[in-house]
């Protein structure tokens, strides 16, 4: 009979901490991380090619801006959710309202993960510095996504 070994479940991060206006994720190697809902431009089913463009050179700027040592993910959550009309005083957009109250549609949230990768293999100590560092590479972050209506 085969012997089951128990997992232990490891959190994949140290603490939470505010800096500067920042929820900052400490992972347990040292890494740092911040999570940035942003507004997705593409728009799922939609033919128009330049709004994807336009995100995927902005995704670029932000690598560039960031530079080494840094991973950007991009998550999408899909969500199915209900729709709810909205009140209005005008008989046809009543009607519209009233038309698609209670259908199903998929909703989607994006958000940007920006995490600051640590030299593995050496013992990890807190640095004031790569801190400042980091808070100064994200709010880069924050004012390139909010120059482009994103955040």
């Amino acid at each position: 009979m085969k012997k089951q070994t128990k997992n232990v479940f490891l959190l994949p991060y140290a603490g939470i901490d505010a800096h500067q206006g920042l929820a900052i994720i400490t992972g347990t190697g040292g890494e740092m991380s911040v999570i940035i809902a942003i507004t997705n431009p593409a728009v799922q089913y939609e033919a128009n090619t330049e709004s994807y463009l336009s995100f995927q050179h902005l995704l670029l700027n932000l690598i560039k801006t960031l530079g080494e040592g840094y991973i950007i993910q991009k998550q999408d959550i899909f969500i199915r959710r209900s729709y709810k009309a909205a009140e209005s005083e005008e008989y046809l957009q009543q009607k519209y309202q009233q038309h698609f109250d209670g259908r199903i549609y998929t909703d989607v949230q994006t958000y940007l993960t920006i995490t600051r990768q640590v030299t593995k293999g050496i013992f990890y100590s807190f640095s004031e510095k790569q801190l400042a560092s980091f808070t100064l590479a994200v709010t880069k972050a924050f004012e390139l996504l909010g120059g482009a209506d994103l955040h």
